[in-house]
């Protein structure tokens, strides 16, 4: 890949991103109570690569569907990344992210826990913008991952109070990562509008 081709790919994703990060400037303007949403796009606001919702985009791209076609299920998925990030620091106590307070130390554990819960709700009625009404596939993925997101953190838990854990998580995540290979490698319809498998 020469120097042209890696120029092009920046732009396009650093295009791409700033279109992210606008329609998730704009998810919570007009909502109300204003108390959890000003809350909620704090912990949108914290920044970060966008790799997720980078990566659903230039997936869609990669099997003939087009960017626009996904933009929701783009911001679904680091909708998803975001809560698991909000009750990842709760339950570690951490203290900062990025630099900044963590949500339940900028704010409180009550309104860390409400903004968990609506991004994920937000989450899943971004991602059926991006669906057919026969789609069911794409939300039983989806729903697989945010249970192995939970699942996960349990075992990281665990794994706390006993090392003896480990390997079970390491086994859990094998097994996970091997059916979701096996899926979309057979899978021959493609779930969002647009899709086409080549």
């Amino acid at each position: 890949m020469n120097c042209q081709n890696l120029t092009q790919i920046n732009s396009l994703y650093e295009r791409e991103k700033k279109k992210i990060n606008t329609q998730l400037e704009n998810l919570f303007k007009k909502k109300r109570p204003q108390s959890l949403y000003s809350a909620a796009s704090y912990i949108l606001k914290n920044g970060g690569k966008r790799i997720r919702p980078m990566l659903v985009l230039f997936s869609a791209k990669a099997v003939g569907g087009s960017f626009e076609r996904v933009k929701h299920a783009a911001i679904a998925v680091e909708l998803l990344h975001s809560f698991s990030l909000v009750h990842d620091d709760i339950m570690d106590n951490a203290d900062k992210r990025r630099n900044l307070l963590t949500l339940h130390k900028k704010y409180d554990l009550s309104t860390a826990i409400l903004v968990g819960d609506s991004l994920l709700s937000i989450a899943y009625q971004e991602l059926l913008k991006d669906l057919n009404k026969k789609d069911k596939s794409s939300i039983e993925i989806f729903t697989k991952a945010l249970i192995e997101v939970c699942e996960g953190q349990a075992y990281v838990k665990d794994f706390e109070a006993n090392k003896t854990i480990l390997e079970n998580y390491y086994q859990h995540q094998l097994e996970s990562i091997i059916e979701i290979e096996a899926k979309l490698y057979f899978q021959k319809d493609a779930s969002f509008r647009g899709f086409r498998q080549t």
